[in-house]
């Protein structure tokens, strides 16, 4: 899976819009996206059982924990470096950070994360 390229291309085909959503990532880059996903939907089950009016607290609270856990799941995953042998002069290539979404290491959607979270809590608060 390491050094190679995936996607996903989300057409809008029976709307007859010109809606397109495209995901690229290298080895297991998409977690940046599952791993905030499962955490909100869950965070969404708990604002039934605890009550609506505390969803943006809760929200909030999922984003900062998906920051937490994409920060050190890409300080994990992207530790080592990918060796590679080049085919024409034989020397070794040592690649870091395979782990990526949009050509961008795991560990950076923390920033994104926490400031989404940040603006989320706030904006509950202000009201």
């Amino acid at each position: 899976m390491g050094k190679y390229l995936h996607a996903i291309i989300l057409k809008d085909i029976e709307g007859g819009g010109d809606i397109m959503l495209i995901f690229t990532w290298t080895g297991l880059g998409l977690l940046a996206v599952i791993v905030p996903s499962v955490i909100l939907i869950i965070c969404g089950f708990l604002s039934d059982v605890i009550g609506s009016m505390y969803f943006g607290y809760i929200f909030s609270i999922g984003l900062f924990l998906s920051a937490i856990i994409c920060l050190f799941l890409g300080i994990y995953l992207n530790r080592k470096k990918a060796v590679s042998r080049d085919m024409v002069t034989g020397e070794l290539i040592y690649e870091k950070n395979m782990n990526r979404l949009f050509s961008i290491p795991i560990q950076y959607f923390s920033i994104i994360y926490l400031l989404l979270s940040i603006v989320c809590f706030f904006s509950k608060v202000l009201k």
